[in-house]
């Protein structure tokens, strides 16, 4: 089953957003591309983005530093936005500082297929539980079942529907989340 996010794509080279596009959308129900940088905030408020790939490329100071600042505008924009980066092997050092500026994380190139798919379903997984915990803090006069619920959810969908390891997160027994979970709907 595909995650239900949508993945915007950045790069310059079409080889690259092609075969990227190719691997993404095995996994997520859709995925854009873009080669400028200019349209993708206006794409990420337009499409509700929830994961922006950013190929760098960066080589010189001034380049690093465009990335940089992009990253920081996407993680200030408010929209529960998770940025990974792809960087050139020898640039870890520059991942690590894209990671301060707000990135979820970086995947050196060439990057190993089962890695960043990983890594993107991770940063899709963080982008709902930021999600959820925004829409917990808004609902204030929440139920204790509807906490329950959403609880119950997170869980579940952390570990890709496994009750068992969902219920050993909760602190509940297996039967327990399979009963709720029966009650709130959860098993589809």
């Amino acid at each position: 089953m595909k995650i239900n996010d949508t993945v915007l794509i950045y790069g310059n080279n079409k080889g690259f957003l092609t075969a990227l596009t190719l691997l993404v959308q095995k996994e997520f129900e859709e995925v854009l591309t873009e080669c400028d940088p200019e349209k993708i905030m206006k794409l990420a408020e337009e499409n509700k983005v929830g994961i922006i790939v950013v190929d760098t490329g960066a080589n010189t100071p001034s380049e690093q530093k465009m990335y940089l600042d992009f990253i920081k505008k996407i993680s200030s924009c408010g929209k529960e936005i998770q940025t990974v980066v792809l960087t050139n092997f020898s640039q870890n050092s520059f991942g690590l500082e894209a990671v301060d500026s707000g990135a979820f994380d970086f995947v050196p190139k060439p990057w190993n297929n089962e890695k960043l798919t990983v890594t993107l379903r991770n940063a899709s997984r963080m982008r709902n539980c930021s999600l959820e915990m925004k829409n917990k803090l808004e609902c204030k006069a929440c139920t204790l079942e509807q906490m329950e619920r959403m609880m119950m959810r997170s869980a579940l969908e952390r570990h890709d529907g496994n009750v068992t390891m969902a219920a050993e997160e909760l602190g509940i027994t297996r039967q327990t989340l399979y009963n709720k979970g029966k009650k709130y709907n959860l098993f589809k």
